[in-house]
Parts: structure tokens; sequence; C-alpha cells
């Protein structure tokens, strides 16, 4: 058993390890070590300056469903990229590209990042993802977590109900996640997603929820096989907590069909991740949507593809993404 002191000094040397390995990305983003397991590696993001952030209260489309803050229903009798929105509390509503939302006539999946405001009824643009079933009631009852990877980025950026449809088979038959009606939501909440989760989540999982700086983290930089594949940010570390777990699930399913060679690769040099993400935020800015409570812009680059949620009178984004798209 470790004594006080003995505990101490490993704490210590931890926080030491975790200082002279980590790089700064952008202005007050600092990236700490990765943690890796298999071929994924996680670098946590916290904020340099503690404090400066300020975006206001935000309310996870996740908690909004589970609190009936938030309804999400069918437009008309059903079409299969329009999804209405309907925000009752008092705070904006944040919907994330990739979030998987279960029931109505199918389940979907969302297209674009933004804030919804407070008292807003308003139409929004997802993808299906169960392609064999158009029936059942206007609701939807829970946002399931995310996309991994190559489904997020067909939902956000390829604006193609086709190539989401094939994202979704080509994994499912992957992992062994088939459904009768080819649904996404095996891998975003069933068992075969439970399964692919739980070893990465024993050994990634557990350790960011134990980190030292757990409580400063607001991102995660993720690299699969070695190449970074996305970067979040969000303004705060109570809104990342929001999301981290379901965040970590979406890319244990990204990488858990990896072939074993993989594994084998170290985890990205800070001068990759740097790359990475300066090549999409030096890209030019378009906007994707606007409304009283907020501005959503993208950036396009060869190979990489951000976007940005920025509240009106907030000093930092509420959300910053860029991912890989090829």
């Amino acid at each position: 058993m470790r004594t006080p002191r003995l505990a101490l000094a490993v704490l210590l040397a931890s926080l030491q390890s975790t200082a002279e390995n980590a790089f700064d990305l952008g202005h007050d983003l600092r990236v700490l070590p990765a943690i890796q397991h298999g071929a994924l590696s996680v670098f946590p993001v916290v904020r340099r300056v503690q404090g400066t952030a300020r975006a206001g209260k935000v309310l996870a489309l996740a908690a909004g469903l589970e609190r009936k803050q938030v309804a999400v229903e069918e437009v008309g009798g059903g079409t299969v990229n329009q999804l209405r929105v309907i925000n009752r509390s008092e705070q904006p509503v944040l919907l994330l590209g990739g979030e998987i939302l279960l029931g109505g006539r199918q389940d979907r999946v969302v297209a674009h990042d933004q804030l919804v405001p407070p008292g807003a009824n308003v139409v929004v643009q997802v993808f299906c993802v169960e392609h064999g079933r158009w029936a059942g009631g206007q609701q939807f009852g829970a946002a399931a977590g995310f996309a991994e990877g190559g489904l997020r980025a067909r939902a956000k950026y390829d604006g193609d109900q086709g190539r989401v449809w094939q994202q979704v088979a080509k994994k499912a038959r992957a992992l062994g996640a088939q459904s009768s009606t080819g649904t996404y939501r095996t891998l975003a909440a069933g068992k075969a997603g439970e399964s692919v989760a739980a070893p990465y989540r024993a050994a990634i999982g557990a350790r960011i929820g134990a980190h030292p700086e757990a409580q400063r983290m607001v991102g995660i930089v993720a690299a699969v096989g070695g190449r970074v594949v996305s970067v979040d940010v969000f303004a705060a570390p109570e809104l990342f907590a929001q999301y981290r777990d379901r965040m970590l699930d979406s890319l244990y399913v990204t990488a858990a069909d990896e072939p074993a060679a993989a594994a084998a690769a170290p985890p990205p040099q800070a001068a990759q991740v740097k790359a990475f993400w300066s090549s999409a935020k030096s890209a030019p800015r378009r906007e994707i949507e606007k409304n009283a409570a907020s501005t959503t812009t993208e950036n396009r680059a060869q190979g990489v593809v951000g976007s940005e949620v920025n509240a009106k009178g907030a000093d930092v984004p509420v959300f910053e993404s860029v991912q890989a798209h090829h």
C-alpha cells in the first residue's frame, strides 16, 4: 500500500511529466500527452488560462431531451432530411453534427453544429441512419451519443444521404453489428457498441476520468494508427463534461476495426497535431448557419474540414472542431 508521502510523489511526478510533454495549440489551448490503447490515441485538451472562456450557459441536446426541455419531432408526416427542434428552455441548446437521434419514423444523425435559441421552434438538417424502417411515432426520445468518425464526416460535410447509408452499412459489417433495419443504433446504443467500447473504456476512459487535469479538460485530440483524425474543443470544462464520454465512445468505434498493424503506430508528434489544426483554421471560412443565438462557420482544406459555433457576446467559440475528411 502506498504511503501518503509516496502517493504525493507519484502525483507530482505525473504532473511534471504532463507539463514537460504538453504543447500549445492556438493562443489559449494546451494539449496534454496522449493516452493510447490499440490503434487509438487520445490527447486531453485544457485551456492555458482559466477564467477567460465566456460563452454563457448552454444546454446539451441529450440533457434537454432527458429533462423534457427540448423536443425533437418529425416534420409533418415525416421528411427524411429534416426534423423539428423545439427549445422550451431558457438556454440555447447545442446540436452537434454527428449526434445520433433515436425514434421517429427512422433514426437520424444531426448534420450541422448549431445553437438553437431559447424558446425557438426550428427545422434542422439531418440524415437517416436506419435504411430499412419508415414507421413509428413523431417523437425522438434520446440523443444516443455520436457517430463514429467516418459517419460523422459523411453527415457533417458530404450532404449525401447515399454515402451516409453506405458508411452505416460498412461499419456495421466490420463490427458484426448488422440489424434487420440497418440502423446505426446497434453501435450507438446497443450491445454491439457496448462490446466494442468496453476495452477502450477500461484503458482510456478510466485514465481520463482519473487524470489530474480532468476538471480542466475542454476537449480531445484523437489519432488512429498514428494519424490525427479529429480535434474537438468546447468553451468550458462544464460543457465538455456533458459530451466527453459519448465522444470517447464514438472514437472507440472509429478505431475498433483498424488492422493490428495500426496499433503499433506511435501517437502523432506535436507538429502533426498543430499542422492538422492550422490547415483547417487558416482555410477560407464560410457561414453555414445563423440565428438569434449564434453563427456557425466552416473551413475546408485539403483532407480536413473545420467547423465553429460562435455565440453572440462570447469571447471563445462555444464549440470548434477539425476533422479528417477524404
